[in-house]
């Protein structure tokens, strides 16, 4: 699955999917000149509940709205670049090396930083209590 969503709730519905399905999720976002990409891949990783939880119950509101910032073209480009990259070596079967991983990407900068993603064992989704995965 790759993810190309503009909204949370969406994207929750898509990694439930892709951790009960136990197919790989490709996440990718972008706001005015920043941007993340990750590689989660059921059961083996953490999913993107781990990293951002609740946020249907309003816990990002603090952050400016995407619509208020907007978007850069160039920042599309390199996300999409990434994700299709990561896509590509996950259907060639090689290793992805975003597996597990964040990359944040601030082109104001630039900055490429990668951060390592730990499964939250209470996740309602992926966690040792979810649904689908123990």
């Amino acid at each position: 699955i790759v993810d190309g969503l503009d909204n949370f709730e969406t994207r929750r519905a898509v990694n439930k999917y892709s951790v009960e399905r136990r197919i790989p999720y490709i996440y990718s976002g972008v706001q005015a000149f920043d941007g993340n990409v990750s590689v989660f891949d059921p059961p083996e990783t953490a999913c993107l509940e781990c990293i951002m939880p609740d946020l249907s119950c309003g816990a990002l509101d603090f952050l400016p709205a995407c619509s208020a910032l907007g978007v850069i073209g160039v920042s599309v480009g390199t996300v999409a670049s990434v994700a299709s990259t990561e896509c590509i070596k996950l259907l060639l079967g090689m290793n992805s090396q975003l597996r597990g991983k964040l990359l944040t990407i601030d082109l104001r900068r630039p900055d490429f930083s990668l951060i390592d993603i730990q499964r939250r064992l209470d996740c309602p989704v992926c966690g040792q209590k979810g649904t689908s995965v123990g």
